[in-house]
């Protein structure tokens, strides 16, 4: 019985502050959402090179090379 109180009081709370209720949904879908992309992203980002059997023994050598617009960085060497 006290859930569905619940609920009635949520639901009527919700119909009476139309714009906080909706402004605090969004931001909670919007941070959510953001998470979970950075979440994937960084699982993502360790992925690599684990098919090596020593792939705590690779490394990623970036070379950076100043020209007159500014820096340019490769991901690998020349």
């Amino acid at each position: 019985m006290q859930a569905s109180y619940y609920l009635k009081i949520a639901w009527r709370n919700l119909k009476n502050n139309r714009f906080y209720s909706t402004l605090n949904i969004l931001g909670l879908a919007m941070g959510l959402a953001t998470s979970i992309m950075l979440l994937i992203w960084v699982r993502y980002a360790f992925s690599f090179d684990k098919f090596n059997t020593h792939y705590k023994q690779v490394y990623q050598l970036n070379s950076t090379i100043k020209t007159q617009d500014g820096k340019t960085t490769w991901a690998q060497a020349p």
